[in-house]
């Protein structure tokens, strides 16, 4: 096969330090027996890495996650997805919390009663004050991950909810009349069903192996058919284990037979667009060579 052509975007200039045919590694010594100044003093590859290893990422960083060394060979994927599981069944518990609440409002309203204020105001103090501890407690970490807005909005509802008791309390003292307890009572039940409602629809989009927030797979199969030596990108799967490792596979149809040295400088490049350009850390690329029938971005 003729000189190989530089694999970074189409329309670039070749890279330099490559020989006319056969692409070779430089041989940095001849025998087992290597010193380390033999080693360091040896020039680097002509050529990029061939395979950039996928990052680990988890809500805590870049490694050690206790989900990701519980993998197993019944479940290869640990328990990456466990937070948004989590996630998932703590807001339908507030979800329903929320209409319990709303239901009891309702029935207040139209059957109010006389309350001992001074209880009301002093048991709500104290959980407000609890309640409020906790919250900014959790309040930094609380973009980090879907588990921890849910427990963040759990709490943020027991706050609320003291918040409405003291003020409910204060009002009745003051004019004698009971109907504003189930009014605010009411509201907060609802702020807590929408909320909670955002966050159930975030878990199930990741649970259904949605594509992730911001990804988009046009401007994706767009950039990869930029690269030098892709004709066609198809049959494209994005999706994520939780809202920080995001996942890709695809077709990759190349213009030309390639050797699997060099569709190795092909991978490289992608993963490294890939990366930069969409935090997408773990690829599968499965390369055809004029053997796919069809050409269509999703699979038809």
């Amino acid at each position: 096969m003729a000189g190989m052509k530089s694999l970074r975007r189409k329309g670039s200039a070749p890279v330099s330090g490559r020989s006319s045919g056969v692409m070779t590694r430089p041989r940095l010594w001849r025998t087992r027996k290597w010193s380390r100044s033999r080693v360091a003093n040896a020039s680097p590859l002509p050529f990029p890495p061939m395979d950039p290893p996928p990052m680990r990422i988890s809500p805590s960083g870049p490694s050690g996650d206790s989900a990701s060394k519980s993998a197993t060979a019944e479940r290869t994927f640990g328990f990456r997805r466990s937070e948004v599981v989590a996630a998932f069944f703590n807001t339908v518990v507030l979800m329903i919390i929320a209409l319990f609440i709303l239901k009891e409002a309702i029935s207040r309203i139209y059957r109010p009663s006389m309350i001992n204020t001074d209880i009301m105001i002093g048991v709500a103090t104290v959980g407000f004050l609890g309640n409020l501890f906790s919250v900014l407690l959790l309040k930094r970490d609380v973009e980090s991950n879907i588990n921890f807005r849910a427990a963040f909005l759990h709490l943020l509802s027991d706050t609320l909810s003291s918040v409405a008791v003291i003020l409910g309390g204060i009002f009745i003292n003051i004019t004698g009349i009971p109907m504003i307890d189930p009014i605010l009572t009411f509201a907060i039940g609802a702020y807590i069903l929408y909320a909670a409602l955002k966050i159930l629809l975030d878990a199930t989009h990741i649970l259904m192996q949605g594509t992730p927030k911001g990804i988009d797979i046009e401007r994706i199969k767009l950039e990869m058919e930029n690269l030098n030596e892709i004709d066609n990108v198809h049959n494209m799967h994005v999706w994520s284990l939780n809202e920080k490792q995001l996942y890709l596979e695809c077709h990759v149809d190349i213009c030309r037979d390639l050797k699997l040295s060099q569709l190795e400088i092909v991978k490289a490049d992608i993963h490294r667009l890939l990366n930069d350009e969409f935090s997408i850390d773990h690829i599968t690329l499965q390369f055809e060579y004029k053997s796919c029938k069809t050409r269509n971005i999703l699979d038809s």
